[in-house]
């Protein structure tokens, strides 16, 4: 009982709190978002603002010992000579077109729309037991929905607000609205499958297609299989910056000068993510090799592509299939106080009970003991349901 509706009250009002966070990021009144459930046609503002800032480090210039220039004879003739040569600075910005987001999981990302089976649920990323518990999740590692590539949401069937348990009533055409960040977008269905429980497979990206794959468990109350829904995105997809550091990939020293120093400003959280800035700084031209200046744009140009974000990586070697008491150790331990919760109110009640002779009068011991013993078994159950499979 606690699964099938108990469950559902806690995600109601995480639901509830999901929208006011989404509506805070699109700068929306949520009443917008409300309109959204009944309207497919509502436009929402989702045009991100281009911040446009340049970066220039700071680079000392090239002390030289033992050369003097300009004087007669080889150099290094004067050993306790040294003189400054001056660096000049190059600085080429990348400025970036494209929204910009920063996922963490748990956080609202979007909301979905399924008019065929009357959902309409909002988003958050991740699909732990405590993503799911609030609504459907994003697999981390996939596209989001509306970029090119695959997006995958996974979301319970029969707990937390069942949000698709009427999934397996999708047909071939019908529609799926998603609304984030990056806009409002229209998939189509294509097709319904089941599979293994170790069938990831079908979350790979699958080359050249706009897909979303929508997962659950099947068959209803049952952990055993998994229903797949796969639908194609109308129109093109929005490419998106997710703010996170990227990886600068090692550049060979056939691509630089020996002098040259590269200093990027990689996108994370406390910087401007709307840009990259790639500062080149090269020494004097009276030392500069003449094929130098040739080989900046080389290095630039790799920089620019490295700091685009990180690629998603096949999860076919990573099985979506999540056993029974397989939480984590201090599940345990709040699940087995709880539990102690329960045994001591009702051994309390008992032995008050005890006391009376009236049957009535042991009857009203119990029914004031009825609340508290509630209230300790909800949070008994609670986290007893988070050692469950997670996505029955």
């Amino acid at each position: 009982a606690y699964q099938l509706w108990g469950t559902g009250i806690a995600e109601a009002r995480s639901q509830r709190s999901l929208k006011t966070e989404l509506a805070t990021q699109l700068g929306i009144d949520p009443k917008l978002l409300d309109q959204l459930g009944v309207d497919p046609n509502v436009t929402l503002p989702t045009e991100p603002v281009t911040r446009v800032a340049t970066t220039v480090a700071e680079v000392p210039d090239i002390k030289v010992p033992g050369l003097r220039i300009g004087a007669d004879g080889p150099p290094g003739t004067d050993p306790s000579t040294v003189v400054t040569a001056p660096r000049v600075t190059t600085t080429t910005v990348f400025h970036s077109k494209r929204p910009q987001l920063t996922l963490k999981a748990g956080q609202a990302i979007g909301v979905i729309r399924i008019p065929k089976i009357h959902l309409t649920k909002y988003l958050v990323e991740g699909t732990a037991v405590d993503d799911l518990k609030h609504g459907p999740g994003h697999y981390a590692g996939t596209k989001l929905p509306g970029e090119p590539g695959l997006a995958a949401i996974a979301g319970h069937r029969t707990t937390y607000g069942n949000p698709f348990f009427d999934l397996d009533k999708m047909r071939a055409g019908d529609e799926i609205i998603v609304a984030s960040q990056l806009g409002v977008f229209r998939y189509k269905t294509l097709d319904l499958k089941v599979v293994k429980p170790s069938d990831s497979a079908v979350l790979d990206d699958k080359g050249g297609r706009n897909l979303l794959v929508l997962t659950t468990c099947h068959p209803k109350f049952s952990a055993s299989r998994r229903l797949v829904l796969t639908a194609e995105l109308e129109g093109e997809g929005v490419q998106a910056d997710l703010i996170e550091p990227p990886t600068v990939p090692t550049i060979p020293p056939t691509t630089m000068p020996p002098s040259t120093t590269v200093a990027p400003t990689t996108t994370s959280r406390a910087v401007d993510p709307g840009l990259i800035a790639v500062t080149i700084a090269w020494p004097s031209p009276d030392t500069v090799p003449a094929a130098a200046p040739t080989s900046a744009p080389t290095v630039a140009t790799t920089l620019a592509n490295a700091a685009r974000g990180p690629v998603a990586e096949p999860l076919s070697g990573r099985k979506f299939t999540f056993g029974w008491f397989a939480g984590p150790a201090h599940v345990w331990w709040a699940t087995l106080g709880w539990t102690t919760g329960c045994a001591l109110v009702w051994l309390a009640a008992w032995m008050v009970a005890k006391q009376r002779r009236r049957y009535f009068a042991r009857l009203s011991v119990y029914a004031g003991f009825f609340v508290p013993f509630v209230f300790v078994l909800f949070f008994c159950y609670e986290n007893l349901a988070r050692l469950l499979p997670e996505n029955i």
